[in-house]
């Protein structure tokens, strides 16, 4: 049930943010709100959408961070973190994800995944 309403939450807040979003241009894929595939996103996307293995998992250097860590797919790699705030599903190093709605940020000059309360994940 928890589940269920964390899908229809995060749905209901992407159509938000898009409905509240300016339309008077065609927004192309480079600048639509949510980035499919690890070599699409740049920080001009405010959520994104990737199947990807953790490839790695580090210990968390901050006392509120829940995991981080690296996505790989066949294109890329990303950093991601969660926090333990969120309550987000954690995920295993070696397995692979469906992860939908995670929040796209920078570290270090570089695109960054956040897992948040609207991240949905699916082991594949």
């Amino acid at each position: 049930m928890a589940d269920d309403t964390s899908s229809v939450i995060a749905l209901f807040f992407l159509w938000l943010v898009e409905l509240f979003s300016d339309d008077s241009e065609e927004q192309s894929e480079e600048t639509s709100l949510t980035a499919h595939g690890m070599s699409n996103i740049t920080t001009d996307h405010e959520r994104a959408h990737v199947t990807a293995d953790v490839n790695r998992l580090w210990n968390p250097n901050h006392e509120d961070q829940q995991q981080v860590g690296l996505l790989d797919d066949s294109d890329d790699r990303i950093r991601f973190t969660s926090w333990k705030t969120d309550e987000v599903k954690q995920v295993q190093e070696g397995n692979t994800y469906d992860i939908q709605y995670a929040r796209v940020g920078e570290y270090e000059g570089d695109p960054q995944l956040t897992l948040d309360t609207y991240t949905e994940i699916e082991r594949v």
